[in-house]
């Protein structure tokens, strides 16, 4: 009988096992508003499906009020500034005039210690000698005045210096507030379960749409426990390479590396769930969440054994 021969040769092989796998997104954000308004424009990619990249615009809420506070904002801390120079401007004249009542003291002590000498000699009366002591007391009187003014004036300003960081923090919010009512895509991705639309009203914290990240995907893909163990013996499974064909793009073949497997080991799969981050992926490519895909993973290297067909 005739028969189909190949020839035996001895080697050392490491099988490719076929597994099969969903793509999942690893990275992924919710697009909600941040502040509250009518949407005025949306991006014609915003829509499901939409493919994105970074910074661009997908939304713009009307941003009349935010723009109208940012200058509200800005002329109180004018007027908080104005207020701290003319502050500063009251404090430098009673430092002045405290100076000039302190000369006054010193003055009147004098005089007040001439007028005594001048007593005891009856050369003067005990009038003067008494107006002396009552224009020293006034005198004193002023610098207390002067000294209580001065820290008052000081006290006023570091009060209108918070003020004024007060102000800097709010015009930080109301700048903050203009620039959210323009929705930015965060980085490169795909839109899904869009909601916004032009005319619509939004509140603080409406879901807008969900964007999945383009570089962000893994192939998550389950293998028997005995496999699993026999897989991991001796290797380290983390890191490992593995090739991703998805039967949608039959012409591209994607590499993914394996970045770590499930805490939980379920029961009812009777096996390990291991995760592989693809690396190769941009806006362009065309592998999404959800896709069916073979997994294509090495063996460990069986030795001195020979390759037959199955």
């Amino acid at each position: 009988w005739p028969v189909a021969v190949i020839p035996a040769v001895v080697s050392n092989i490491s099988p490719k096992r076929r597994f099969f796998g969903t793509v999942v997104a690893s990275r992924e954000v919710e697009l909600r508003a941040e502040v509250k308004g009518r949407v005025l424009e949306v991006n014609n990619s915003f829509v499901d499906g939409g493919i994105v990249k970074k910074s661009d615009l997908l939304a713009s809420i009307d941003p009349f009020e935010y723009s109208l506070q940012l200058r509200e904002r800005e002329a109180e801390l004018v007027e908080a500034r104005s207020r701290l120079t003319e502050l500063e401007a009251e404090y430098e004249s009673a430092i002045t005039i405290l100076a000039r009542d302190k000369e006054q003291v010193t003055l009147r002590k004098k005089d007040l210690g001439r007028r005594q000498s001048l007593v005891k000699r009856k050369n003067v009366s005990e009038k003067s000698f008494d107006d002396a002591k009552l224009a020293l007391n006034d005198a004193r009187q002023k610098v207390e005045t002067g000294f209580r003014n001065t820290k008052k004036f000081k006290a006023n300003i570091a009060s209108q210096q918070a003020t004024i960081r007060r102000r800097l923090l709010a015009i930080q919010r109301a700048r903050r507030d203009l620039q959210n009512a323009r929705i930015l895509a965060p980085f490169d991705g795909f839109l899904t379960e869009v909601k916004a639309s032009v005319g619509r009203y939004v509140s603080v914290g409406d879901r807008l749409a969900r964007l999945i990240r383009a570089d962000g995907m893994e192939v998550k893909f389950q293998i028997g426990t005995a496999q699993f163990g026999r897989l991991a013996a001796g290797q380290e499974l983390i890191g490992k390479p593995v090739e991703v064909i998805w039967q949608g793009d039959e012409h591209t073949m994607y590499l993914a590396t394996i970045k770590r497997f499930e805490s939980i080991v379920d029961p009812s799969i009777g096996g390990v769930s291991l995760f592989a981050e693809v690396t190769n992926l941009n806006r362009d490519s065309r592998l999404r969440p959800g896709a069916f895909v073979e997994v294509y993973l090495k063996d460990q290297q069986f030795k001195s054994v020979i390759k037959v067909p199955e």
